[in-house]
């Protein structure tokens, strides 16, 4: 049997970009990319209630936040709101309290909430996933409460919303439906982020921290 080159290859026609296609489509992906880029932070900044007698509020958020989760808490006649939180880390030899949890439970009563309408859970001082830990403290204080969670909506700021919603839903399980709203920031514009220090670094950040956590929590569930 006599082999020869064609043996072993074929000789086939091929479509290419010509160089006018290939700016083209550059400048097509380039276009995509930055349209996605400048809505990272409407991505974040997830806006999602759900209908649920409790309101889950981090403790770590800033005072314009609370004023909605009061509102909410009267107009929609809640039966508790949670302050979740860790220990605080700035200025704590200043206050009668020391981590974010107790923080916000006492600035909730000053903004008008019943104070037996308010559960403080404080979380452990952990290294990492410090979002997820007080979405475990709430279970486990429900757990041993006797309450059933069946459905919360957890109160947040802006671009830490969608990690914020992921996070407390793989800590409470299928079984709790969790809605989420991500109130909108204060320190700088949301609609031009990018050209302000403090966004450009939240909007970012969240964005790695959020890809972090779905990558890690659904490859290593810790449930």
């Amino acid at each position: 049997m006599k082999l020869s080159i064609s043996s072993f290859f074929n000789k086939k026609e091929r479509w290419s970009l010509t160089k006018t296609g290939l700016v083209i489509f550059l400048t097509c992906c380039a276009a995509i990319f930055l349209l996605a880029f400048l809505q990272l932070y409407d991505f974040l900044s997830v806006r999602a209630p759900i209908k649920a007698e409790i309101l889950v509020v981090e403790g770590w958020v800033p005072d314009h936040v609370l004023k909605g989760v009061v509102d909410d808490f009267s107009k929609n006649n809640c039966i508790f709101i949670f302050s979740v939180g860790g220990p605080i880390q700035t200025g704590s030899y200043l206050f009668p309290f020391n981590n974010f949890a107790n923080l916000t439970y006492d600035r909730l009563i000053k903004l008008g909430v019943i104070e037996s309408k308010i559960v403080a859970i404080e979380t452990d001082d952990v290294k990492k996933d410090r979002t997820y830990a007080s979405a475990l403290a709430l279970k486990k204080w429900a757990s041993t409460s006797g309450l059933e969670l069946k459905s919360i909506n957890v109160y947040t700021l802006g671009a830490h919303a969608r990690r914020s919603r992921f996070l407390f839903q793989k800590a409470l399980g299928d079984t709790v439906e969790v809605g989420i709203i991500g109130v909108v920031e204060q320190t700088f514009d949301p609609k031009a982020w990018w050209k302000y220090s403090n966004g450009f670094r939240t909007v970012i950040d969240e964005t790695i921290a959020y890809l972090y956590a779905i990558t890690y929590f659904n490859l290593f569930s810790l449930n």
